[in-house]
């Protein structure tokens, strides 16, 4: 019995010894079962959506040998399989060690990646203040979230700018907002050569400006630079620098600014009564400028709270509450907006709009893109382009929505928004016989807040060379020389080609009588600019219209001249609707090609705001045909996404929301319908008549040649780059219109 409670004693003093025993072999005087553990990590293992910007901490149990807490102690690390093997990829950065609370961190060098799985590991060399270390090495793991690192979407001046004013300020707008501590003259620099430019740098909504203390030089190039230490408000970064240049003229800016467009347009009415303000400027303006003391809006007397932000040449005002239906408001901006060199709008621009009784809840949609889709040859400096059916909220149009890629590669670019278009500007030439897949996502909002339903795709093809043709103004209306015009005419020009909306603007289409400028804005849809008056024309009087050779086409090509053209008043207003003509295919129509485009004639120069995908209709039955819609002279084309099928029946519809030029509306729908045939229509166009004919001699000199085709023909095909007349090898200036064949 004694010998058996010898071995029960012996046994419990052993299993006593292991517990108490030192926790590793070391060099030191140690207390006896104090080994160190890890009690708590930041991130914790396995936790997700960890910040791009996190500082790895991990807390002891005890107090550490600080002298153990080194950089191989500690590793952060990722995991990718490489010839069937796991390979490391180590993170460098900083460790540091706080003996107040038992933690060490470390701080990475660059921001993690996203959407990416890393691994802690703390090493048994680290040892608490008594020499017992770590047992076995600590080692957990944690992911990052999907977050988007925020870009530049805008400068001004643009990249590569030339003859910019001496006096400017230089801005650069962001993708959404950012922490205005990383935005500062180390993170926004602008230089000479290597010579640093000495000013000011703020910031305000997205956009940061810096301001020289001195005028820059004259003639000089410049360069700036808005660096990766620029961070958004969760502290990402920039993923790389954004490096832009311009060159200066010879000038200060002293041209004040005006507005050049509103949503809603003056006098508008029926508005959404959970409608958003647009402001559009004639150019860039200074973001502390806009604020809601210079944007203000009124219902008689009481100021409507809101919030006003300003991104690109846009002022945006958001009332905080829903506007009161059937009511009349006043918006202005005063004479406080400024332009970024300091210029201040010379008067008030106010304009008033009626609301309707209802909310906007209509998703907006993509109407139109150049190049359109599938569209082959497109130059290799071209700038893509995006037409809604409505005003969009220009702080949602941005790299994120608006995405060009080159199979799986994005295109860096400028985005840039106006009216209902928004642009992109690639930062270098597409490359050659290249095809390119454009998007505008989901995610943009028009001025309700309401998204559009699906993602817009399309895609385009580029050619071999860039565009270097300068656009010309192919058809104004009124005509020339024209009489009898109605004093609510809004006139158009027509151009070969669409342009750059940011150089259309009451600065380069101006209208005027004898030396008087008219108040109005410009639009642009396309190809075709709009000036609306303010008020109606004067009765019987003589007006003026310029086209400056300021305007741009998509590839930045200037008109070479200006294009000047007079027209004189009549002595009532047009109350006359308009009407559909004719259609091709003609209704009931058999055997129609299924390649064909349907158009519509009109009566008179329709509002190109008002042609498009919801008034425009073709559909099978009760499915919806997609398609692109185009305006061009008296014409109205439907581009169907694809081919119609072979032996089908189609309705097609002009809704009775179409307006003339003069806004009044057709009085009815007007309907048709059209079957198609088993084949594509494969048989090109000829000329069959012209007038004068062929060699004709003694002709007025008043006359205004005709060509006839063989069938119907595409009106944006029919321009004074395909139809031209000439006195030897001189070009003779002119209108070109299209009608019928």
């Amino acid at each position: 019995m004694k010998q058996k409670k010898l071995w029960v004693t012996l046994i419990a003093i052993l299993i006593l010894a292991t517990i108490t025993s030192k926790c590793k072999k070391d060099d030191y005087e140690e207390i006896s079962g104090e080994c160190p553990i890890v009690v708590s990590t930041n991130p914790a293992n396995l936790e997700t959506g960890v910040s791009l910007d996190q500082i790895i901490a991990v807390t002891f149990n005890t107090k550490m040998d600080e002298a153990t807490i080194t950089q191989s102690a500690f590793s952060l690390y990722t995991t990718s399989v490489k010839n069937g093997k796991a390979d490391e990829t180590r993170v460098e950065g900083a460790l540091t060690f706080n003996a107040e609370n038992n933690t060490m961190s470390f701080a990475p060098s660059a921001n993690l990646t996203s959407n990416t799985t890393y691994t802690g590991k703390v090493l048994t060399s680290v040892k608490e203040i008594h020499g017992n270390a770590l047992q076995t090495p600590y080692i957990w793991t944690f992911s990052t979230g999907s977050f988007v690192t925020p870009t530049v979407i805008s400068t001004v001046p643009r990249n590569a700018a030339v003859n910019v004013a001496t006096n400017t300020k230089v801005s650069a707008t962001f993708s959404e907002p950012m922490d205005p501590l990383t935005l500062n003259q180390s993170t926004f620099t602008l230089k000479h050569g290597t010579t640093v430019v000495n000013g000011v740098v703020t910031y305000i909504g997205i956009t940061t400006t810096f301001s020289p203390s001195a005028p820059l030089s004259a003639n000089t190039i410049y360069t700036a630079t808005i660096s990766t230490g620029a961070k958004n408000n969760d502290g990402i970064a920039m993923g790389s620098n954004y490096i832009w240049t311009f060159t200066t003229g010879t000038t200060p800016d002293g041209t004040a600014p005006v507005v050049i467009s509103t949503v809603p347009v003056n006098l508008a009415t029926e508005v959404t009564i959970n409608s958003s303000l647009l402001a559009t400027f004639s150019e860039a303006m200074d973001p502390l400028s806009i604020t809601d003391a210079s944007f203000t809006l009124k219902n008689g007397t009481i100021p409507v709270p809101g919030a006003v932000t300003y991104t690109g040449i846009v002022a945006k005002l958001k009332p905080l509450a829903i506007l009161s239906p059937n009511t009349l408001y006043t918006a202005m901006i005063t004479t406080m907006a400024k332009d970024l060199a300091g210029n201040q709008m010379e008067q008030n621009y106010i304009w008033t709009f009626t609301t309707g009784g209802v909310p906007d809840d209509v998703a907006p949609t993509v109407i139109v893109t150049v190049p359109e889709n599938l569209a082959t040859n497109v130059a290799v400096n071209a700038r893509p382009l995006a037409i809604f059916s409505e005003g969009m909220d220009p702080l949602t149009i941005n790299p994120s929505t608006f995405i060009i890629k080159q199979g799986t590669t994005p295109v860096l670019g400028v985005i840039t928004y106006s009216g209902i278009t928004a642009v992109f500007s690639p930062l270098s030439n597409f490359a050659a016989n290249t095809v390119y897949s454009a998007t505008i996502t989901n995610a943009v909002e028009d001025l309700a807040g309401n998204k559009m339903i699906n993602n817009y795709n399309w895609s385009f093809t580029t050619g071999s060379a860039p565009d270097n043709t300068p656009p010309t103004v192919i058809a104004v209306y009124p005509l020339h020389l024209a009489t009898n015009v109605a004093v609510t005419t809004q006139p158009t020009a027509t151009f070969s080609e669409s342009m750059d909306i940011l150089t259309i603007n009451t600065s380069t289409f101006k209208i005027k009588q004898g030396s008087t400028p008219i108040a109005g804005y410009v639009t642009l849809i396309g190809d075709v600019a709009t000036f609306t008056p303010a008020s109606n024309f004067a009765a019987n009087t003589v007006y003026t219209a310029t086209i400056t050779n300021n305007v741009e086409d998509l590839a930045g090509n200037t008109m070479v001249n200006e294009f000047v053209w007079t027209f004189t008043t009549a002595a009532a207003p047009d109350n006359t609707p308009p009407n559909v003509i004719s259609t091709f295919p003609a209704n009931l129509a058999t055997n129609v090609p299924v390649n064909m485009n349907p158009t519509a004639t009109f009566s008179e120069l329709m509002d190109p705001l008002t042609i498009n995908a919801a008034t425009f209709k073709i559909s099978q039955g009760s499915t919806p045909i997609a398609g692109v819609i185009t305006y061009a002279g008296l014409v109205a084309t439907f581009s169907p996404g694809s081919n119609f099928a072979a032996n089908t029946v189609y309705t097609a519809i002009i809704t009775n929301n179409v307006e003339d030029i003069a806004g009044n509306a057709m009085v009815n729908d007007y309907v048709w319908t059209f079957t198609t045939a088993a084949a594509a229509d494969i048989t090109p166009p000829n000329v069959i008549s012209t007038f004068p004919i062929n060699l004709a001699t003694n002709v007025p000199l008043n006359l205004n040649p005709t060509a006839t085709f063989s069938e119907l023909m595409d009106p944006l095909t029919i321009n004074n780059a395909s139809f031209t007349l000439k006195q030897g090898v001189n070009t003779i200036n002119g209108a070109v219109n299209y009608s019928g064949t």
